[in-house]
């Protein structure tokens, strides 16, 4: 790395105060200079005199600092800077002037005061230009960051100033009237043009300076420049930066959710009709699901929140968060908060009837995949025992609703965790159906992937691409449907103003995505590029592991065909199949006596012979 180099990515400060040494510098060599035009040899070896020329080489400091010299960029020096140091050295000027007058230095001539100033002024330019000069002719050898910025409105204009880590080649605007315009030398592009010249110059970052800009227009940019290897950032608004240099890590990245989350419209009277003075329990409050619901619900203003979670840090944090934004809200609503496991039915049942719960959302289960392969017993108990339990206490307590949430993952299952899951959901429906269900509707909700949720890809992306890559990928062609965890949950309290019992609502999680993309756009959105064989100076490889235990390449939402419609364009609803109900609850019977026995081997058996679609994963498992 050349001594250049270094001296461009020193600290603001550091450089800050090599530019003031040598403007110091240059007024004692001019001062010294003209001293020697001036003065009689003899008299400028006189101590005195030479004291009061070193002296009078220093007033033009204050006025600088001032006058801004010393926050300009070299790089993006012109005639505003030309304008400011010609006002900063008259006053520096007016104070050597006043210096030999006043004090009457009758050997200094009073004409020392306009010719240190005149060389003084000319020699500053000209150090200036030469430096700028010398920044922008080599700057692209160095591997600097060239960018171009978005916005060529206020915001665009003055944090150019702040860029001191970005080389900007020139702007990018939408608007016709701007385009081919220049700002402080810097030409403004269309977006069509600006994409012609990303190669010819280099240009690896797209900065954007649009305050307020919505999730469409940030969707909108990114799309413009998706299949290009930039990096694209976004520039806080002017007036939240403080005094002193922009770093890189003030750049605020585009969250992958403004590029997926689509726009959901929901009924609001029909939810609030529902859940308004009611009181709601959710299991598995502390989760990513749960967690949400209980944001959400305050929003309908409910009677009371019971919150029911096993690990006691989730709940302790969602619980906190509730009494922040009740009090924030002087919302009357009360909320309780229970460190219990749904397996534990006489602790779950006093819970109940301390609150006797009109809707139950049972969000508690274990999800992570690969995990549930080799905890096949827990995964059971958990999600299935645990699933019946509630069932059986809303019942007992004549709660008027049960909402079970489901995964696409109980659609022909290939793993356990899916397995355990579509039982729950047959259990769910069988109960529907039962004369002894004391009013109590049953209600399942299937969806897929949630981006954020503990169990899915985003976390665990996020955690390598934070800590350098790679990102690991089971395969090439894997796919998930993902929807943000707001409108999950939207569409989920949607669904209970709409069920009548019995119903698997599935939620439009739109199109599959393909994992490998979705990993590609986050390497995009923390502002790096993808390392391959194309880019092998980029910063994140992508690396393929091979699919996991039990995981598909494609999940599914429904069982059956030709779902119907329901009153949301984006709920519709399975029909599906319900098996015989004593030969399940059989079933249910051994998978309890097996559980207790440790028998895997009859539990996989009796997984492949009651759940559809099982079969063919026989092996498998």
């Amino acid at each position: 790395m050349t001594i250049f180099k270094k001296t461009l990515l020193l600290p603001r400060f550091n450089k800050q105060l090599i530019v003031l040494i040598n403007d110091i510098i240059i007024s004692i060599i001019i001062s010294i200079g003209v001293g020697l035009y001036l003065l009689e040899f003899k008299e400028f070896q006189n101590i005195s005199n030479l004291i009061i020329i070193i002296s009078v080489s220093f007033p033009f400091i204050p006025f600088f600092v001032a006058f801004g010299m010393y926050r300009t960029i070299f790089r993006y020096y012109g005639i505003n800077s030309v304008v400011n140091i010609f006002v900063a050295v008259t006053f520096h000027f007016l104070i050597i002037l006043t210096i030999l007058y006043f004090l009457n230095f009758t050997s200094i001539p009073l004409e020392f005061a306009i010719i240190q100033s005149i060389f003084f002024y000319i020699f500053i330019n000209f150090n200036r230009l030469i430096i700028s000069f010398i920044i922008n002719s080599f700057l692209n050898q160095f591997d600097t960051n060239n960018s171009l910025i978005y916005g060529a409105g206020d915001s665009g204009v003055e944090i150019i100033k702040l860029l001191h880590d970005y080389n900007v080649i020139g702007f990018i605007d939408e608007d016709s009237n701007k385009i081919g315009n220049t700002i402080k030398d810097k030409k403004i592009y269309s977006v069509e043009n600006a994409l012609k010249i990303i190669k010819t110059n280099k240009i690896t970052d797209i900065l954007i300076a649009i305050p307020n800009l919505s999730i469409q227009g940030k969707r909108k940019i990114f799309d413009q420049f998706e299949d290009t290897d930039l990096r694209i950032k976004f520039l806080p608004r002017i007036n939240d930066i403080a005094k002193g240099d922009l770093n890189l890590s003030d750049l605020n990245k585009i969250n992958i959710f403004d590029i997926l989350q689509r726009k959901i419209h929901l009924n609001i009277e029909d939810i609030k009709n529902k859940i308004k003075n009611k009181s709601i329990l959710v299991t598995g409050s502390g989760g990513s699901i749960g967690s949400e619901l209980c944001r959400q619900l305050i929003d309908y203003e409910p009677k009371k929140i019971i919150l029911v979670d096993n690990n006691e840090y989730s709940l302790y944090k969602i619980d906190n968060e509730i009494k922040e934004i009740l009090n924030s809200k002087n919302n009357i609503t009360i909320h309780k908060s229970y460190l219990s496991d749904v397996c534990d039915l006489d602790n779950v049942d006093e819970i109940f009837k301390n609150n006797l719960p009109d809707i139950i959302f049972h969000a508690a289960a274990y999800k992570h995949v690969p995990l549930l392969e080799t905890n096949i017993i827990h995964a059971i108990k958990n999600n299935v025992f645990g699933t019946l339990n509630i069932i059986k206490l809303s019942k007992k307590y004549n709660s008027s609703q049960f909402i079970l949430i489901s995964t696409d993952k109980a659609v022909r299952p290939k793993n356990i965790m899916g397995a355990t899951k579509r039982i729950s959901e047959i259990c769910t429906l069988l109960n529907n159906s039962s004369a002894s269900n004391n009013g109590t509707i049953y209600t399942i909700i299937r969806f897929g992937n949630v981006l954020g949720s503990n169990g899915s890809v985003l976390p665990l992306f996020n955690y390598q691409i934070s800590n350098g890559g790679p990102i690991t990928l089971t395969d090439k062609e894997i796919t998930r449907y993902f929807m943000t965890i707001p409108e999950a949950v939207g569409l989920v309290l949607q669904s209970t103003s709409l069920s009548q019992g019995g119903e698997v609502f599935v939620l439009n999680m739109g199109k599959p995505v393909k994992i490998i993309d979705l990993a590609r756009k986050m390497i995009k959105l923390y502002g790096l590029t993808e390392k391959n064989n194309d880019n092998i100076k980029g910063d994140i490889e992508i690396k393929i592991i091979g699919l996991r235990p039990g995981e598909k390449m494609h999940e599914e939402l429904l069982i059956g065909k030709n779902p119907t419609n329901t009153a949301h364009p984006d709920i519709m609803m399975a029909l599906e199949n319900i098996p015989n109900k004593d030969n399940f609850h059989n079933a249910i019977s051994s998978l309890e006596e097996y559980i207790k026995n440790n028998d895997i081997g009859e539990i996989i058996k009796l997984l492949n012979e009651n759940i559809e679609g099982m079969e063919k994963y026989k092996k498998k498992l």
